[in-house]
């Protein structure tokens, strides 16, 4: 090989290799995670995008958090916001008409609620806002427990008293209405269609205990860790596109006298329910997810599965005792 020949192969051989490394430092940085954490809804959220355009993070992150803010301004019970009929304004607003005005995705939701109750034979049920702010005041101040007597009183209202009328007007009827979990299935799903109309499509979103995934972000699987709640250890699931939706005892709990008060509370018996320690599902719908998964949480093992077989693309797991769990026939899969 002549001396002209060898520059030349040499000179191959360099770019060959350049554009190798080039290539995989592309690749690299092509699925390098962008993500943002705050707080919405009564919970903290992080959001994590995969293979994002440096032009397109601003924006995205800014839209997603205008949608989780949007839906926790909705929901406030103790705050108003100027040009928004929240769930402060249904409480406390000085009309003297016997209806009023609000928007129309609470609007929306106060519909779903509603329509969950019927569906759920009372087990969720939106009206049970001053029940919740009474175990609220409890688990703040750690220092006893309602009466039934208290509870029972501030469960005056019911779900009949949330009447919903034409053109996004709702009775003046102050009652105070939770709405978290119906929030947060509606905010995801919004910011979930959002990244689909942008071809978004790898993402990881964590919301509390939960996770909603999208596709991955190098052709594979995502691996969620669940906890275990029968041995404090964890459980990988492998999963995309799908919906890891946790409710337990301790996510948000306080202790009195050596017992365990958690706020999920059961609306036949305004008390903590005690069936188990925690539920998951798996379920590729999001805007009803957080709602399906406290509805296991609060009704006997049996009705749960029967729920769970009577539904598509829906899985549970129930932890029930420290050596006691339930799975639904197809949960294996994600194992």
């Amino acid at each position: 090989m002549n001396k002209k020949l060898k520059i030349i192969v040499s000179v191959l051989l360099i770019l060959i290799l350049g554009l190798i490394i080039l290539t995989a430092f592309n690749y690299k940085n092509q699925n390098k995670k962008k993500s943002v954490k705050f707080n919405y809804i009564n919970d903290s959220i992080t959001i994590n995008l995969y293979n994002l355009s440096e032009n397109k993070v601003e924006d995205t992150f800014r839209k997603i958090k205008e949608i989780y803010k949007k839906y926790d301004k909705l929901i406030d019970k103790e705050n108003s916001y100027e040009g928004i009929n929240n769930l402060y304004y249904i409480i406390y607003n000085d009309s003297k008409s016997d209806n009023i005005k609000i928007d129309k995705d609470l609007y929306k939701m106060l519909k779903e609620g509603k329509n969950w109750y019927q569906k759920s034979d009372g087990l969720i049920d939106i009206s049970m806002g001053s029940v919740l702010d009474i175990w609220k005041m409890y688990r703040d101040s750690t220092t006893g427990i309602p009466t039934i007597f208290e509870l029972e009183r501030a469960h005056s209202a019911t779900i009949d008293d949330i009447v919903l009328l034409e053109n996004n007007k709702i009775k003046n009827n102050r009652v105070s209405i939770d709405l978290d979990d119906i929030a947060k299935g509606y905010a995801t799903k919004e910011v979930i269609d959002y990244l689909k109309v942008n071809k978004i499509n790898e993402y990881l979103i964590n919301i509390g205990e939960s996770t909603i995934t999208g596709n991955h972000y190098d052709n594979g699987k995502y691996k969620i860790a669940i906890k275990d709640l029968t041995n404090d250890e964890y459980k990988i699931l492998h999963a995309n596109n799908i919906s890891i939706i946790n409710t337990n005892i301790n996510q948000n709990y306080y202790d009195y006298n050596n017992k365990h008060y958690h706020d999920l509370i059961s609306p036949k018996t305004l008390m903590p329910a005690n069936y188990f320690k925690g539920v998951t599902i798996i379920t590729d719908d999001i805007k009803d997810s957080f709602v399906i998964s406290k509805l296991l949480f609060l009704m006997p093992i049996d009705e749960g599965k029967k729920y769970v077989e009577e539904q598509n693309n829906l899985e549970a797991i129930w932890y029930i005792d420290e050596d006691k769990i339930e799975k639904s026939n197809g949960f294996s899969k994600y194992e």
